[in-house]
C-alpha cells in the first residue's frame, strides 16, 4: 500500500486555490507524496513540505492557538450577559474584526475542533502557553505594571516585525 498525508489548510466550501496552502508530509514514501503532490501542479496553491512532527508543532499554535483563543473569546462574552447586539453596536475594529473571527470558528464543527486539540500531542502546550500570557496581562493589569504590560505589546510588535 502506498500511503501519502496531506493536510489542506482551507475548507470545503473553498472554490480557488489561490493564496491557499496545502501541507504535504512525508511519512515514509517519497513515491506516494510525489504522486499527491502532483495532483496539485496545476493549481496556485502554495505547497509546504515537512515532516510529521514539524507539522504537529505548527498546527498547535496556527490552528490550536487561533481556536483556543477564539473559544475563550466566545466563552467570556456568553458568560458576561451583555448583549450581542449592543457589543456589536459599541465595537471598535478591533472588536468587529474578533467578532468575526470567533463567530466563524463557533459555527464550525465542535467535534472536529475539540478533534484537533485533543489529537496533536502538542496542543496542552500551547494552551498552557495561552494561559500564562493570560495571567500575565492579567497581573500587570491588576499590580499597575505598565512596564511589563507595554514590554509585552513590545514583544508581540517585535515578532510582527520581523516576519
Amino acid at each position: 500500500m502506498q500511503v501519502a498525508s496531506i493536510h489542506p489548510m482551507f475548507g470545503p466550501n473553498t472554490d480557488l486555490l489561490s493564496g491557499k496552502h496545502i501541507i504535504f508530509m512525508d511519512v515514509g514514501s517519497d513515491q506516494s507524496l510525489e504522486k499527491v503532490q502532483k495532483l496539485f501542479e496545476s493549481t496556485t496553491a502554495q505547497q509546504i513540505k515537512m515532516s510529521l512532527d514539524n507539522h504537529d508543532f505548527a498546527i498547535s499554535y496556527v490552528l490550536g492557538l487561533s481556536h483556543a483563543l477564539n473559544i475563550a473569546f466566545s466563552k467570556v462574552l456568553s458568560a458576561s450577559g451583555e448583549k450581542k447586539d449592543l457589543l456589536s453596536q459599541l465595537s471598535s475594529t478591533t472588536f468587529k474584526d474578533q467578532l468575526g473571527v470567533a463567530k466563524r470558528v463557533t459555527d464550525d464543527n465542535p467535534h472536529l475542533y475539540y478533534e484537533i486539540q485533543h489529537l496533536n500531542k502538542y496542543s496542552l502546550k500551547t494552551i498552557a502557553e495561552l494561559g500564562q500570557a493570560v495571567q500575565e496581562i492579567f497581573d500587570c493589569v491588576n499590580k499597575g505594571n505598565e512596564g511589563d504590560f507595554v514590554e509585552m505589546m513590545k514583544q508581540g510588535k517585535s515578532y510582527f516585525s520581523n516576519a
